[in-house]
């Protein structure tokens, strides 16, 4: 009698959990529902043309989609005869369709964006614009816009967040460069808050560069540099040399290359033709960041050649001279660009090692 009396109190619990899932189903649903209309009637009709979508009704939008994703989890839930009955999937998949193919989680995104509301939910709504795009079968480079938004929503908020989305719009075949260039960015700032993730950023780095090289070119000096990194991180001149020579055909009159080739030569001992690179790049440039380094780096490559001799010959000291000249030259051209910054410390040390070298 006992056994029987705890088993027929066994049945009641589950009828009654049953009963209340499908309550609890029911309730989320049009609690649901009512967030979904209030985002329809935002938008302009013809019916309606006044119409405005604020952003609370665009978060609303967000709202509804998670509780629909409780409704669904319950409405899949087996009833007390042990029997799958759903009576709202199907409505709420119509309901997301439709914002789908109206570009609806796109507009929200932008409502929200232009409120300040960029992460997490203006993020969220460009996140599932392109994933839902992306199943419904559009055309890549257009949803990849979705995730490119997603990711400027979330770039130096979460990086982490961030990287998912433009790895999304990467993957999306996405025809802006600037994508590619906030995603190393962002592997870079969780590289530096985290020090046990940077060699997998690192890793992770050279082939976005190097996707985005084999994309777009070299011309991008952010992205290019990014690419050329990692042969100078693993001293791969060569093949560093041979990737930069391949660019000057195309552009024979690009700084960067010029600048690259010298740090190239320069990590590789090869302090002369560094120089050469660093000239070639200085008459072309006005960029004061580059003329600067280039001074810095001209004057080291005196210094660092001083340092390879045991004696000085005549002709050694005139190569060392000459190289310390450049870099003078090079110094004082950077001071005169627009936006230049001084540049005392480093003329300062040129001239002192001008006159060191005159007295050998």
């Amino acid at each position: 009698m006992k056994k029987f009396f705890a088993f027929a109190l066994a049945i009641m619990a589950f009828c009654i959990a049953g009963a209340q899932e499908a309550q609890d189903a029911k309730a989320l649903y049009q609690e649901a529902k009512k967030l979904d209309d209030a985002f329809k009637k935002g938008i302009p009709s013809a019916m309606n043309p006044n119409a405005t979508l604020t952003p609370e009704a665009a978060k609303g939008l967000l709202q509804a989609m998670d509780i629909y994703e409780k409704v669904m989890a319950l409405d899949t839930l087996p009833d007390a005869k042990g029997k799958v009955k759903p009576k709202y999937i199907d409505k709420i998949m119509k309901s997301v369709m439709i914002h789908a193919t109206n570009g609806d989680f796109a507009r929200a995104g932008g409502v929200l964006f232009n409120a300040g509301n960029k992460f997490p939910d203006a993020y969220q709504a460009f996140m599932i614009s392109g994933s839902l795009a992306a199943q419904n079968g559009v055309v890549d480079s257009v949803y990849a816009i979705d995730f490119y938004n997603a990711g400027n929503c979330a770039f130096g908020v979460d990086f982490a967040a961030a990287h998912e989305a433009y790895a999304a719009a990467r993957a999306a075949n996405i025809k802006d460069p600037q994508a590619y260039t906030y995603d190393i960015a962002s592997l870079q700032n969780l590289a530096h808050q985290n020090e046990a993730f940077a060699p997998e950023a690192k890793q992770m780095i050279n082939a976005i560069s190097k996707e985005a090289v084999e994309r777009f070119g070299a011309a991008n000096d952010y992205l290019f540099n990014n690419y050329m990194q990692h042969f100078i991180d693993e001293s791969d001149f060569a093949g560093a040399l041979a990737v930069i020579d391949d660019a000057l055909k195309v552009d024979p009159n690009h700084d960067n290359f010029y600048r690259l080739r010298g740090l190239v030569n320069f990590s590789n001992k090869q302090y002369e033709a560094a120089m050469a690179d660093f000239v070639k790049m200085a008459e072309l440039s006005d960029n004061y960041g580059y003329l600067r380094e280039a001074a810095g780096y001209i004057n080291d490559c005196g210094k660092r050649y001083l340092g390879t001799l045991e004696t000085v010959s005549p002709e050694q000291k005139a190569s060392i001279l000459s190289m310390y000249n450049h870099a003078l030259s090079v110094a004082k051209k950077a001071s005169q660009v627009p936006d230049a910054r001084p540049m005392d410390d480093i003329i300062e040390d040129i001239n002192y090692n001008i006159e060191n070298a005159n007295n050998l």
